[in-house]
C-alpha cells in the first residue's frame, strides 16, 4: 500500500468528491444517520453560508491506490480570532480510511492550517461563531493544540 497523497480541492469534481467520500465510507453503518447532501453542498458554498464572510475553508483529500482515501478542511475563523485574541485555526470534515491517511491528513493542514503562525485548534465545522460554533456545528472535543493531541 503506498503512502497517501494529499490534495487541494479546486475544482466541482474534487467537491463532489469531498462530499461523497463520508457516504461511500459509512454507507454499510447500519448506526450511521447520513446528513442531507445539499445541507453538506451548502455548508461548503461560499454564497449560501455566511460563515465564509469571516472565514477562509481550504478542502483537501487524501488518495491512495487510485481512489479517496480521506478528507479534511483547515477552517482559519477571522471573527473568532479578533473576538477571542486567538490565532487558532481548526480542522474539520475530517474522516480517513486508516491511521496512516489520518496522519497525512492531520499532518498537512498542521502545515498549512494556521496561516499566520499560530496553533491548530478543536476540530469543528464551518458556520458558528465562537461558543456557538462548537455547540451548532457538533464540534468534537475541546480546544487544545495538535501537540497536546500527540502528547496523549
Amino acid at each position: 500500500m503506498q503512502e497517501p497523497e494529499i490534495r487541494r480541492v479546486t475544482g466541482k469534481r474534487e467537491f463532489k468528491q469531498f462530499i461523497d467520500y463520508q457516504y461511500d465510507r459509512n454507507r454499510a453503518d447500519a448506526r450511521w444517520i447520513p446528513p442531507l447532501r445539499l445541507g453538506e453542498i451548502d455548508k461548503l458554498t461560499p454564497r449560501k453560508n455566511p460563515f465564509f464572510a469571516h472565514a477562509d475553508v481550504d478542502l483537501f483529500l487524501a488518495h491512495r491506490d487510485g481512489r479517496v482515501a480521506g478528507r479534511i478542511a483547515a477552517i482559519d475563523d477571522r471573527l473568532h480570532n479578533e473576538t477571542h485574541g486567538d490565532n487558532v485555526a481548526a480542522f474539520g470534515f475530517f474522516e480517513a480510511d486508516d491511521a496512516s491517511v489520518s496522519r497525512a491528513l492531520l499532518g498537512h493542514v498542521e502545515q498549512c492550517g494556521p496561516r499566520r503562525g499560530g496553533e491548530l485548534g478543536s476540530p469543528t465545522r464551518a458556520g458558528g461563531r465562537a461558543h456557538g460554533r462548537q455547540r451548532a456545528l457538533g464540534a468534537i472535543g475541546h480546544r487544545r493544540s495538535l501537540e497536546a493531541r500527540r502528547r496523549a
